[in-house]
């Protein structure tokens, strides 16, 4: 007998039942061999179906989910770092230099340092074992929570100050609005790399954490205001909303597979 630690996670193994009965329902549709079928399928079949969805798996998408995953990593955070380098290089503002080497460069860092464990988790290989699922959830509450702790840390005398009244919430939403923007190129690549479609809610959203880190970063190196409320209502809240996205796109895929399997 094994011990319960070494048991797999229950939500894992019915995650992975569901995929197994859409794959079959998906086969019972599409029978490779004669006629649509219903009822329960032979392995047989259902190793039809599947070498039938492998090789409709092509062009340049399939190219990409075939890559190594420190490969499909290193194209997230490329293509992160050019947006950042980008926005640096055509609108520069004096926040880099008013917040101080170090802070800066520590911020940077940190944003760099959470952009990789965020990816890492989201394109996780498929035969490791299954992850705990608070890393999952652990990992999204510390991308959220850390950009309004670091609006403190990059408040500098230089700085524009920030609005008052309605025209405060107007630069929070215009900023906000700019960062998630900058951010849904890495957050479509990070969704289109990924091989697992059976992960929870908590995992898709690390596909809007990660991207809403690139949102927050630029947003630091264009925007002209360092007061610490602005950045965490129109800076740290690109993550919220590109997270928020992320969770809802998968929690929708993944009532599509359990009314399919169902």
């Amino acid at each position: 007998m094994t011990s319960a630690a070494n048991n797999p996670d229950l939500a894992a193994l019915e995650q992975d039942m569901a995929a197994v009965r859409l794959l079959a329902n998906l086969d019972a549709e599409h029978d490779v061999d004669g006629p649509p079928t219903s009822g329960p399928l032979s392995l047989d079949q259902l190793r039809l179906s599947i070498d039938g969805a492998i090789a409709r798996d092509t062009g340049a998408i399939a190219q990409l989910r075939s890559l190594s995953v420190a490969q499909r990593l290193l194209l997230v955070v490329a293509l992160a770092t050019a947006i950042t380098a980008a926005i640096m290089l055509t609108g520069p503002t004096d926040n880099l230099s008013g917040t101080g080497m170090w802070r800066a460069g520590v911020v940077m860092l940190v944003v760099a340092v959470m952009t990789v464990l965020t990816c890492w988790r989201l394109l996780r290989p498929l035969h490791l074992p299954p992850a705990n699922r608070w890393v999952g959830y652990g990992l999204v509450a510390v991308g959220v929570l850390l950009p309004f702790l670091m609006a403190w840390a990059l408040r500098h005398d230089g700085g524009q100050a920030a609005a008052t009244g309605s025209a405060f919430f107007k630069q929070c939403a215009v900023c906000t609005t700019f960062g998630a923007v900058l951010g849904l190129p890495v957050l479509g690549l990070a969704l289109l790399l990924r091989r697992a479609k059976i992960d929870g809610v908590a995992v898709g959203a690390l596909a809007g954490i990660a991207a809403g880190f690139t949102g927050f970063l630029t947003l630091h190196l264009h925007c002209t205001i360092s007061d610490p409320i602005h950045v965490m209502g129109g800076h740290a809240s690109v993550l919220l909303v590109l997270g928020g996205a992320a969770a809802l796109w998968r929690w929708r895929e993944y009532q599509k597979t359990s009314d399919v399997s169902g």
